[in-house]
């Protein structure tokens, strides 16, 4: 039994001995300090041999003596066994592993993988690898097999390798690639007896304490480790130190007191090896300097390389006035190092600074931090800029000043908060713009904030409480209208302006904003309960009764908005009211309602002009009775030579000077009479609304240059121009020589010599218009008395001191809406003049006495008297007089029709 147990364990020790006989030379590996193979697997069996190798035989002979051993003894089943375990072993190993291999093998076993290093520049293969320099690594893959191998998976990485605790920063990238085929995952391909390479570009830190690099490398998982040895040069660096500037805060070339400066150099290496971990450090701690950092590390120096270094300093307090030395020394870790350099760095005694705020102004303008109108107020809505004077009255220098603002309460928000100045010299004086944004619903008088002065070296702490004033602006929207019955595309009726049964009107809105601030998101609402009436939808899309109008810019007129009302047959006849609201974004709107009626439909039209559609002669027959003199009547003229300058000054930026409610509707309607009444082309009209003296300066000249705007297209016209000039606004005496004044849109009362428009420069320059005499005609709504309806333009002055000196007028026309001591009113209900009201009501022909078809000054003059008077009468309730004047020719003719 202990025979068999012998036997045993041999013929299982030969079994796993003889794989490892047979491949033997698998692990063979080129030493050679140009060469590396990383991986040979030498276990490569050809695919068609069929021949029995040498080893085989013994291995053949020794199965078959221990089974008959082990039959001789009597064990027959046993010793047969083991021979055919022998002889199965023989033909897997020959006949069949192969093409198992062949069906599941991807072949990677039959792949030489070698390794060779470069360095840059050299083309000879190198074992040792220099510390500083850069190189490439060339990995070569051979297919030593007669199949293609797929799935190659290069791999070389750097071993993890601390030196003294620092992970070295070797690099490998750029890898590039020399034959083989790469698949879209990555991997490659080879054919048979095919190699590729692979090139990786090494950079070899200058600082890499290591004696040996170790790589790992290989395909797919299968790698093995690989060593080069790592030396250092043989040739020192030579360091050499230079010193190149001191810079100082104040830049006089001397550290103050509690003054930051830098002193600047470079180390330049100017021998043949590299200078490792270069510092430079400060060996000498002068007593009255601060150092941030005594040493300055520099890192490696390549030869002929150069670094800069820069040292922090700044004065201590017991700076007092000496030069300090500073001592500078460089050095690398293996101990090279350059001569020292000394430097003196002159000191002072402190000074001390002062610094404080000695002036402000505010910037409400489109600059800087600034967005505002630009009147030098702080308004609601806007963003502004306060400008400051800092200035030093101390005797030395501040550094490093900053400033930092603080609101006090809520609301008004500052734009930079915090701002960094700087230096500021003894005697200097710097500009701090500070910003704040003031809410469009802020609506106090005032705010009040802080400014903090603080330096770097904690002297100053400067506080500076501020009040600045404020105004509230608002939006102050309002509306005009007009009532259309066929004068547009989209109406339908006959033109008289009234709503009658059965017609299709369009409701003209011009939403306007009166006030001093931008209208935002202004809406138009409209309602009307009528039997009859329906108002058509606002909206396109909605079906709401909401127009979108958007936003108003302050003193404008938006874009006009057409409301399509259509009024059935069987409408009610009768008053209804029409109710509008204009709303906005942050404000309050406004609620109005316009009176309207609707008359019944009649079967005839009466009409006193050339056609039944001309407008003109409505069924209005009672002097009490209200014209509608909104529509111009459309008489076909052409008036090619006419010319025409229309003025309606409605707001005045000057809060103390009242707006005229009407004027820019007055003004409006006029110049559609004259387009479409008296036949002046739209291009040959000059139309201004709230009109600046810049305006009256461009358009009628000046006392000393009489040509302006007007008198050069007169003069392109000839001398047969037919010039008309409306204004409607105010008017005012200069209060110390009586002289009449236009008051411009931008005026102030108390500076009305200089900031308005002499009437009597009006007039000389109308009558010096290269025209033929009483071809100009001015129709001024607009009194002189220095009153309104609105109240007294001029305040805490006694009317009785109001006096005018009326200028002389010759060879114009002059029709004034009342003498130099009244005042002008108002007609609310016809929402006009009522000097303009009935000069509209004349021109539809009511002035046309001897109904001949032509309406003269002289008519006109008699119309005026008469209605305007007696109108104003009845809105004061008699107690006040307005009587209108005329000079000129009354024989001249103003219209036919």
């Amino acid at each position: 039994m202990r025979a068999i147990k012998n036997y045993t364990i041999i013929i299982l020790c030969l079994n796993l001995l003889c794989p490892l006989i047979l491949l033997g030379d698998s692990n063979f590996k080129n030493n050679s300090p140009v060469k590396k193979i990383i991986r040979a697997n030498r276990d490569y069996q050809n695919e068609n041999k069929k021949g029995i190798s040498l080893l085989e035989i013994p291995y053949l002979g020794l199965t078959g003596y221990v089974s008959y051993k082990i039959m001789e003894t009597g064990y027959v089943v046993l010793g047969r066994d083991v021979a055919l375990l022998g002889l199965s072993r023989f033909v897997y190993k020959n006949f069949v592993k192969h093409r198992i291999v062949k069906l599941f093998d991807n072949n990677l076993d039959k792949i030489d993988v070698y390794i060779m290093y470069y360095p840059m520049g050299s083309d000879q293969l190198s074992s040792k690898i220099f510390a500083g320099e850069m190189g490439k690594m060339v990995m070569s893959i051979e297919n030593i097999s007669n199949k293609k191998i797929k799935n190659i998976k290069p791999i070389l990485e750097l071993k993890s390798i601390a030196s003294r605790g620092v992970e070295p920063e070797l690099k490998i990238d750029n890898k590039k690639t020399k034959g083989g085929k790469r698949s879209l995952k990555g991997s490659y391909s080879l054919g048979p007896k095919e190699s590729m390479e692979l090139v990786f570009y090494l950079t070899i830190p200058g600082i890499y304490d290591a004696k040996n690099l170790s790589f790992n490398g290989g395909i797919n998982s299968n790698t093995e480790s690989f060593n080069y040895r790592l030396q250092e040069s043989l040739d020192p660096p030579s360091l050499n130190l230079v010193i190149n500037d001191f810079i100082d805060d104040d830049g006089n070339g001397s550290l103050d007191a509690y003054e930051s400066a830098r002193i600047t150099g470079d180390v330049e290496n100017q021998g043949d090896g590299v200078g490792r971990g270069v510092k430079v450090e400060l060996t000498k701690t002068p007593k009255t300097i601060a150092i941030l950092d005594n040493i300055t590390s520099l890192g490696d120096i390549l030869p002929g390389r150069r670094e800069n270094f820069t040292f922090l300093l700044k004065g201590k307090k017991n700076t007092i006035n000496q030069n300090e030395e500073l001592v500078f020394y460089v050095s690398d870790i293996k101990g090279n190092d350059a001569r020292p350099i000394s430097s003196l760095i002159p000191t002072k005694k402190f000074l001390p600074p002062k610094l404080e705020i000695t002036n402000w102004s505010i910037n409400d303008g489109n600059i800087g931090l600034a967005d505002g109108n630009g009147n030098n107020l702080i308004e609601n809505g806007e963003s502004v800029e306060i400008l400051f004077e800092l200035k030093n009255i101390g005797e030395g220098p501040a550094y490093g000043v900053s400033t930092d603002v603080t609101v006090a309460g809520l609301g008004v928000l500052p734009i930079n908060g915090s701002e960094f100045i700087g230096a500021i010299g003894p005697s200097a004086m710097k500009s701090i713009p500070i910003g704040f944004r003031v809410p469009v619903t802020y609506k106090k008088e005032s705010f009040k904030f802080s400014v903090t002065i603080t330096d770097e070296r904690k002297i100053i702490n400067f506080v500076k409480p501020i009040t600045v004033d404020c105004a509230y602006r608002t939006p102050k929207l309002s509306f005009d209208y007009v009532i259309h019955d066929g004068t547009t595309a989209g109406s339908r009726g006959n033109q008289n302006g009234l709503i009658e049964q059965g017609e299709k009107i369009e409701l003209e809105i011009l939403a306007r904003n009166d006030g001093d601030l931008d209208a935002e998101d202004v809406t138009l609402n409209l309602d009307a309960k009528h039997n009859g009436i329906e108002i058509k939808s606002l909206s396109r899309y909605s079906g709401m009764q909401e127009l979108t109008i958007g936003k108003i810019p302050a003193r404008q007129i938006a874009r006009k908005q057409m409301i399509p009302i259509d009024v059935r047959w069987n409408a009610d006849v009768g008053p209804f009211d029409l109710k509008v609201l204009l709303g906005m974004a942050n404000f309050s709107g406004i609620r109005q309602t316009i009176p309207l009626e609707i008359y019944k439909a009649a079967a005839t039209q009466v009409a006193m002009g050339v056609s039944s559609s001309s407008g003109f002669g409505t069924n209005v027959t009672s002097d009490d009775e209200w014209i509608n003199v909104d529509i111009a009547p459309n008489t076909n003229n052409k008036l090619k030579n006419g010319f025409a300058v229309v003025i309606g000054n409605r707001n005045y930026e000057n809060r103390d000077i009242p707006q005229v409610d009407y004027a820019d509707r007055d003004s409006r309607v006029f110049k559609s009479y004259l387009t479409k009444t008296i036949g002046i082309p739209t291009s040959n009209i000059i139309e201004l609304t709230d009109a600046k003296l810049s305006d009256f300066n461009r358009i009628f000249g000046t006392r000393e240059n009489k040509e302006g705007q007007l008198f050069k297209q007169v003069k392109r016209i000839g001398d047969n121009a037919k010039v008309y000039v409306f204004y409607s606004g105010h008017g005012a005496p200069d209060l110390n020589t009586n002289e009449a004044y236009i008051v411009p849109a931008g005026a102030s009362m108390g500076n009305i010599e200089f900031e308005g428009y002499p009437l009597e420069v009006l007039i000389e320059n109308l009558g010096s218009l290269p025209v033929k005499s009483n071809q100009v005609t001015l129709v001024m709504d607009a009194c002189f008395s220095g009153k309104s309806e609105s109240g007294m333009l001029y305040k805490k002055i006694s009317p009785a001191l109001l006096k005018v000196k009326a200028p002389s007028m010759s060879g114009l026309n002059v029709f004034s809406s009342s003498r130099n001591d009244q005042v002008s009113s108002w007609y609310p209900k016809a929402r006009h003049g009522v000097f303009t009201y009935y000069v509209l009501a004349g021109l539809q022909g009511q002035a046309d006495q001897n109904q001949d078809k032509k309406i003269t000054n002289g008519e006109m003059e008699v119309y005026l008297s008469d209605k305007v008077s007696s109108k104003v009468n009845e809105l004061s309730n008699f107690t006040r007089e307005q009587n209108p004047t005329f000079s000129g020719d009354k024989a001249g003719v103003i219209l036919k029709y």
